[in-house]
């Protein structure tokens, strides 16, 4: 298994699908969610701390569908379905492929999976695909179980696995006929009549049980409801309707008091809540920019928790019973081309590409090589594309995730206006159509349903939204009918192609029906009589023609695709022909006649991935054609259409990485995954006696290593390891001030102690001391960290919190003055104001004013006396329930904060403060630290100590600190080991041994003489002060070769098998040198290249990262880190300025780049001499060029200034480095791309 990227995002693309999930259990009862991206990877992420475990290095191709499950050994599995009708069994502990990879399925790939017990107690695994087929294999041994069963007409997409009423294994299944249907595990025959209910594909089943026992059946599809079904009769229980597109998948889980739940997502991007007894939502749904297409559930010890994700690579993660976020993370999945389209721009065939990057490419043909920058759009992936010509010229529409449709000038990328606004959902189909006064109008459809027209020059809507299908609509083209008139047609999920006037609107006709699986790509065509038809992609692989103007089908059906034909283009052949091009999942390219439905050729097979966009090219005044091609794999190749051979492949795809950040990974990425083990064993160890002679272990440890080495990293995984789970407090009513009078009555001395617990393990903290400055500051700090490490077992809330500070603080302060102030503050201001309107009532008598009647109530006179006493006694009721709420309620409302907050200090005449002002949250250390110690942060660690937990303190950045800081800690640790207290804490400090010591030599330097204080060999008193505090010194290890392969593993995203060394030549070769190419300017070759992925992924560029990391002279993370950072930003910087897309040429000037990063890293002290200039030229081009001959080397050092009297030693072993670096690999290209970026 290889490291994963880091969980903060660092190494991780945002821009691949997640196209299947699962959750499974880890040895040591540890959760961990499996997700398989469109990158063909499959990754394992920790459930409980979203940090990645690893990706699995077996590759099996494309992954479909995952599904976990035991071995016979009680291992824990995973089968992978893949694309090529089969699944790959993998242990997950060893990353081991278990058997050989299982075949069955033709025609397409495995969709959908589920595990079973057979009567016989064995697990098997069923599997449904392409093919309509379900097939069931013995899950140990890989043998078919049974003969295959005809499941559906046409394909599988779901199936799930239950018990019938009988008990034994039944399966369910979900097809693009919009049936579910039941199975006997065991002899595959039907059980009863398929459930149909649903219009179109249904994607997604389970089952469950209702709480009377009933088992029942839930599943969802391309209607947009979820339909409940009991699974013994196959009776329609209940429809839950919400979902605005596809729901793609459905979970059943465990709600509160055992209640059956269910979950769903879909393509509108929302997770919805169910109650299926009840056929309702269950508290607002939780919505996302992205499709969602996968859902599993998992038990953590909060609860259940729902996991999904989708397009944007990300899991997301929410409780079950709340709906509340618990956080997400990308899962590092690459991304793809999602649009093409072809022009003429300025005479000259132009291909436009857009992607999951968000960014808009151009690529003049017939070479591919790129035409201006990259457009940058700001809405996630785009996924729409159309060319149209205004008064202006050229100009490029996109659409995407976000609804809107951005114009731009298409030979300037500028931004033309605002975006178009209307669209629900994404915008996935533009269209290009002229208007009534001959301007160029645009037709755009999407997840809403809805075909919006538009002036792109006025930014306006031409009419109103037309609502063009019930479902999504996925694609909009553009014709003139036999009349002269624009129309325009529209293809849905609903599987029906729907004809409309461009100008008004108005339907065209009847709908045109009969597409299994929805239309997923529309192409117009001119037949050789000139009648407008219609070419129509379909769900099950099929290509529909149409007459548009009579309405009827122009042909048979033509078998184009196994799975989903994803996208149709037309064009015209060399001899004239109307014809078309598709692509589809089968990562085929294929050649129709428009009018025969025939084969053109054979099928054009070279992408590693799904086809997502065709079209056709006539190049040389129409003597040749190029067929060309974009895919999931990120690439765009380009095919001549008579020989069928790749003229060209275009590696569009850029760099992923954004850089690294300087901070603690949150997993091993360095090879030390043994030593954090062992040291967190040692840590948590407790002996069995509590007792004098007890040995508790080492209290300090050090880890001990220069900057950059990994100390914080080591710490903080000993510390994920160390740290004991804490049991949840139970819901605590605040402290009332009932509660805190009777507290402050209670002489402490007569409350008798707890018993100490038994050991329960250790709390962790974590104290950086040199975010502190003074002496009083960094105490303060300590005492600081301390409390937030003991809260969770002694104050875990605010409850608790108060109770515990008020009692550990009424020893401090005047009780008897404390408890006079609350009951005072207790009354009701209410009383005040009744006594008021007394007075004022004996005023109104004495001034005769209440012989003056208001009127009558009751036969009762109202007087202004009258009146008067009844407010006084309105207000003395209200001061009463005021009072009373105030005596029972939060003792916060009218106590002074310090007394429930934290230790009251006090002033130097021992006269409280904490009771009239504010706690300081930093503990202003007004009685000094040893007060502290010995009172408040002693006691907590009694405190803890009898709840049955130890502090283990980590100390980190110790050595950045300054020389008084770095004594002061000391002296804390010091104090804390003297025996002056009895308390349980260990400390992990994170050193350089030799910066500390000096910082204690220069604290300890008027000791005089130094000879009585030294140990040993040490060379100062500060190694010796070192020796006398740290009890166990812990050297960080060298990054050893694997170590290396494994981080640059971990931080590009890459397999581990990837990153390996490149075998050596043969002896007495001359140094390689790679040279960027230059792209080619003549004809396109006529052998396909072999790349694919980001130029991280490529072996060349893999093999000289790990090369020049492994080749450092201290390998540090840091400084790799630092060298990557630089990297891609050069990298990126050049593929925008300056674009290279020769597929060699990228990697070339790549590797160049990654030993310039490396020149400019390494020694930043040169880089302004080297990058000076010298006439026409840099330093660094002139040492370049010398760098072979030794005095050709002298001479260029001495007319740079470099080398002579007042060059040190160490700049001339720079030197000679760097001389060899450059001798070594292309030292003129790399001089030369310096003199570009620096």
């Amino acid at each position: 298994m290889t490291a994963g990227a880091s969980a903060d995002g660092r190494a991780i693309a945002a821009n691949g699908a997640i196209v299947a999930m699962a959750a499974c259990e880890l040895p040591g009862g540890r959760l961990a969610l499996v997700t398989a991206g469109e990158d063909r990877t499959i990754r394992l992420w920790d459930a409980a701390t979203d940090s990645p475990i690893g990706t699995l290095s077996t590759r099996p191709g494309r992954v479909l569908a995952v599904t976990p499950y035991r071995t016979a050994d009680d291992r824990p599995a995973i089968a992978a379905a893949t694309d090529d009708g089969g699944f790959v069994r993998i242990d997950v502990e060893s990353d081991l492929p278990i058997g050989t990879p299982v075949r069955g399925h033709t025609g397409g790939g495995v969709r959908a999976m589920a595990v079973y017990r057979t009567a016989s107690g064995r697990t098997a695994i069923a599997t449904t695909g392409d093919d309509g087929m379900i097939r069931r294999w013995d899950a140990e041994t890989g043998a078919e179980v049974g003969a295959p069963v005809r499941g559906h007409t046409g394909g599988i997409r779901a199936i799930a696995s239950y018990r019938t009423v009988t008990g034994a294994p039944g399966l369910v299944t979900a097809g693009i006929d919009g049936t579910v249907r039941r199975w006997d595990a065991e002899s595959g025959s039907p059980i009863g009549e398929p459930l149909a209910g649903h219009t179109g594909m249904v994607r997604t089943v389970t089952a469950f049980e209702f709480q009377d026992g009933r088992r029942v059946l839930a599943s969802g599809g391309a209607d947009a409801t979820i339909r409940i079904w009991d699974a013994a009769s196959g009776a329609a229980l209940a429809t839950l309707a919400g979902h605005s597109d596809w729901v793609t998948a459905v979970m059943a889980y465990d709600g509160p008091g055992g209640r059956p739940m269910l979950a769903s997502v879909g393509t509108d991007g929302v997770l919805r809540r169910w109650d299926p007894q009840q056929a309702a939502e269950v508290s607002p749904p939780g919505r996302h920019a992205d499709r969602l297409l996968t859902l599993t559930c998992y038990q953590s010890p909060e609860g259940v928790v729902l996991a999904y994700g989708g397009d944007a690579g990300t899991i997301h993660r929410v409780e079950a019973a709340t709906g509340t976020a618990l956080g997400a993370v990308n899962a590092g999945h690459a991304g793809r081309v999602r649009a093409m389209t072809l022009v003429t721009a300025d005479g000259r065939p132009t291909i436009i590409t857009a992607g999951s990057d968000g960014t808009v490419r151009r690529w003049r043909a017939p070479n591919a090589t790129a035409d201006g920058t990259p457009i940058v759009t700001d809405g996630g992936p785009v996924l729409a594309l159309n060319a149209y010509t205004d008064a202006d010229g050229q100009a490029l529409a996109t659409g995407g995730g976000d609804g809107l449709i951005r114009l731009w000038r298409l030979r300037s990328g500028e931004r033309i206006g605002r975006p178009l606004a209307g669209h629900r959902g994404r915008v996935l189909g533009i269209a290009t159509y002229p208007g009534d006064d001959g301007a160029a109008c645009l037709a755009s459809v999407g997840d809403d349903g809805r075909l919006r027209r538009w002036h792109p020059g006025t930014g306006r809507a031409a009419g109103e939204p037309v609502a063009a299908h019930d479902t999504r609509v996925r694609c909009v083209t553009a014709y003139t009918d036999l009349s002269g008139r624009a129309c325009l047609a529209t293809g849905g999920d609903d599987g029906t192609v729907r004809r409309w006037l461009a100008a008004t609107g108005a339907p065209i006709g009847e709908p045109l029906a009969g597409h299994v699986g929805g239309v997923t790509a529309l192409a117009g065509l001119t037949m050789l009589d000139g009648r407008p038809a219609l070419a129509a992609g379909c769900g099950d692989g099929r290509v529909l023609r149409w007459d548009l103007d009579q309405g009827v089908a122009a042909g048979d059906p033509i078998e184009a695709h196994t799975g989903q034909v994803i996208a149709v283009a037309g064009y015209v052949t060399l001899d004239g022909r109307p014809a078309v091009v598709t692509g589809g999942d089968d990562r085929a390219v294929r050649r129709f006649d428009a009018t025969t439905g025939g084969r053109i050729g054979g099928p054009l097979i070279g992408h590693a991935e799904r086809i997502t966009g065709v079209g056709v090219l006539h190049l040389g005044g129409g003597t040749s054609t190029v067929v060309a091609s974009v895919g999931s794999d990120g690439s765009m190749l380009l095919w001549d259409a008579v020989t069928e051979q790749v003229l060209r492949r275009v590696f569009v795809q850029p760099i992923r990485l954004h850089g690294l950040a300087d901070r603690r990974a949150s997993r091993d990425l360095l090879g030390r995954a043994a030593l954090t083990e062992e040291l967190a064993r040692l840590l948590s160890w407790h002996g069995e006696s509590d007792g004098p002679d007890a040995e508790p272990g080492p209290s300090v440890v050090s880890i001990e290593g220069p900057w950059g080495t990994g100390k914080t990293t080591i710490m903080n995984l000993v510390r994920e390891r160390v740290a004991a789970a804490v049991p949840p407090p139970g819901r605590r009513r605040a402290l009332s001030t009932h509660r805190a009078l009777q507290l402050l009555r209670t002489d402490e001395a007569t409350t008798d102690p707890p018993p100490p617990a038994a050991h329960r393990g250790s709390v962790t903290g974590w104290f950086n001391p040199w975010v502190h400055q003074s002496s009083d500051q960094v105490w303060a700090g300590l005492a600081h960290a301390v409390t937030e490490a003991v809260r969770p077992v002694l104050f875990p809330d605010a409850a608790s919190q108060q109770r515990y500070w008020l009692t550990r603080n009424r020893r401090r302060v005047d009780r008897y003055r404390l408890r006079r102030q609350l009951r005072w503050r207790a009354l009701s201001p209410f009383f005040a104001l009744a006594s008021l309107v007394a007075v004022s009532t004996a005023l109104f008598k004495l001034a005769d004013v209440g012989a003056h009647t208001f009127g009558r109530i009751g036969g009762v006179r109202v007087t202004p006396g009258w009146l008067a006493f009844a407010i006084a006694a309105l207000l003395v009721l209200a001061g009463l329930a005021d009072t009373a709420r105030r005596y029972f309620g939060p003792a916060s409302a009218v106590m002074p904060t310090g007394l429930l907050a934290g230790p009251v200090l006090t002033d130097a005449d021992g006269t409280p403060t904490g009771v009239e002002a504010r706690r300081d949250p930093l503990y202003e250390a007004r009685s000094g630290y040893l007060y502290l110690i010995q009172h408040d942060v002693v006691q907590m660690l009694t405190d803890l100590r009898a709840a049955g937990y130890d502090l283990v303190l980590f100390i980190d950045d110790l050595d950045r600190c300054g020389a008084a800081t770095t004594a002061e800690v000391f002296e804390a640790v010091t104090l804390f080991l003297s025996g002056t207290t009895e308390v349980h804490a260990r400390f992990v400090i994170g050193i350089d041994p030799a910066v500390v010591a000096a910082h204690l030599d220069k604290v300890y330097r008027d000791l005089g003489s130094t000879e009585a204080v030294l140990h040993g060999e040490d060379p100062s008193p500060g190694w010796a002060f070192l020796r006398k505090v740290v009890q166990l010194p812990v050297s960080v290890p060298m990054v050893q070769p694997p170590a290396v392969d494994q981080f640059v593993a971990g931080v590009l995203a890459v397999p581990l098998a990837s990153v390996s060394p490149v075998a050596p030549g043969p002896a007495g070769a001359p140094a390689n040198r790679t040279a960027p190419a230059r792209p080619s300017s003549g004809p396109p070759a006529a052998a396909a290249a072999t790349r694919s992925g980001a130029v991280e992924n490529q072996p060349e560029v893999l093999a000289i990262i790990r090369e020049r990391i492994a080749e450092q002279p201290e390998r540090s993370a840091r400084e790799a880190k630092r060298m990557l950072n630089v990297w891609q930003l050069y990298q990126r910087l050049l593929d925008s300025t300056d674009p290279v897309y020769d597929d060699d040429g990228v990697v070339a000037r790549a590797c160049n780049l990654v030993v310039l990063a490396e020149i400019v890293t390494r020694w930043p002290a040169l880089q302004r001499r080297l990058n000076a200039p010298l006439g026409d030229r840099r330093v660094l081009q002139i040492l370049a060029e010398a760098a072979d001959d030794d005095g050709r080397w002298d001479e260029a050092l001495a007319t740079a200034r470099l080398a002579g009297d007042d060059a040190d030693r160490q700049r001339l072993r720079a030197l000679d480095r760097l001389r060899e670096l450059l001798r070594r690999y292309d030292g003129e290209a790399i001089a030369a791309l310096a003199a570009r970026v620096l």
